[in-house]
């Protein structure tokens, strides 16, 4: 079809572009024109999972650094979680 820029998709009959495209290519060329098509998400799920992943400078030889390392990160994660309002669930 010659389109090889964004402005030639805008400016193209969109009638045109749907029976090339289908549906989504009409609305593409209406929301390059400003008017919105596609419906945004406003809110997200609260996530089901945190993940605090953690490597050190250098090998930890004292079992008394891990426990400090792991105390510090449980509470980072408990942080996390408090801030959107999420809940743990124990086995």
């Amino acid at each position: 079809m010659g389109i090889d820029q964004a402005l030639k998709f805008r400016e193209t009959n969109p009638k045109l572009i749907r029976r090339q495209f289908g549906v989504v290519g009409e609305k593409i060329v209406y929301e390059l024109r400003g008017l919105s098509c596609i419906d945004l998400e406003i809110t997200s799920d609260p996530k089901k999972n945190i993940v605090s992943a953690k490597s050190f400078g250098r090998p930890l030889t004292e079992i008394k650094e891990v426990e400090e390392a792991l105390a510090h990160y449980t509470a980072m994660t408990c942080i996390k979680m408090r801030a959107q309002g999420s809940k743990l669930h124990g086995i």
